[in-house]
């Protein structure tokens, strides 16, 4: 009575006992549950499917059985409300008689918040590869760039060789025309007294 888990004893499929945070949990009386079959009660075609039913009495047998068994399920309140539990069978003897003893745990809040979790790493992974294809589509316009200013490069460097090879021959032809005035000053300069004498 003082376990922070539901307790429900079962006796060939029908809910035979119950403890008070049973009646929590599911938020209803003794009389909701007690001697109700529990592959009628809390069940619900959104709920559960054929197969999960099978399975669910699969792991009765298997738990009468002596294998004792754990796994995660989903109920339905007499409210409408949808809570998640973790499912623990046993069995158990009292006087003399033979018991599946089912301790369901609410995992509710643990479920929400998983969701929530994988929810936001959903969104993350989003933002990243969002991040991820932005920087791709920024690299590769940095390649192209690159390709146009190594280009451009290469054409700045053949206008350079050209205007070092026209500056060459600018200075070239100058000290030609300047040889040639010199040449022209002393053709001048001694015609003059040649022209005297």
């Amino acid at each position: 009575e003082n376990s922070n888990d539901a307790i429900i004893l079962i006796e060939e499929n029908i809910f035979f006992d119950c403890n008070k945070r049973t009646l929590e949990l599911f938020e209803c009386h003794r009389n909701d549950i007690i001697g109700k079959n529990i592959f009628e009660f809390q069940t619900s075609s959104h709920l559960r499917s054929e197969e999960e039913i099978e399975s669910i009495k699969r792991r009765f047998v298997m738990t009468s059985t002596g294998d004792s068994q754990f796994f995660k399920l989903k109920f339905l309140k007499p409210n409408g409300d949808i809570f998640h539990t973790s499912v623990s069978l046993n069995v158990v003897i009292l006087d003399n008689k033979k018991y599946i003893q089912a301790v369901l745990r609410d995992i509710t809040e643990d479920i929400r918040k998983q969701e929530e979790i994988e929810k936001h790493q959903h969104e993350l992974e989003d933002l990243v590869n969002d991040r991820t294809k932005q920087v791709k589509e920024i690299n590769e316009k940095l390649l192209i760039t690159n390709i146009e200013l190594v280009n451009q490069k290469k054409e700045l460097e053949t206008i350079v060789e050209r205007l070092n090879i026209a500056q060459d021959q600018l200075v070239e032809n100058e000290k030609l025309a300047s040889v040639g005035l010199l040449a022209a000053g002393v053709a001048h300069e001694i015609n003059n007294p040649i022209n005297f004498i």
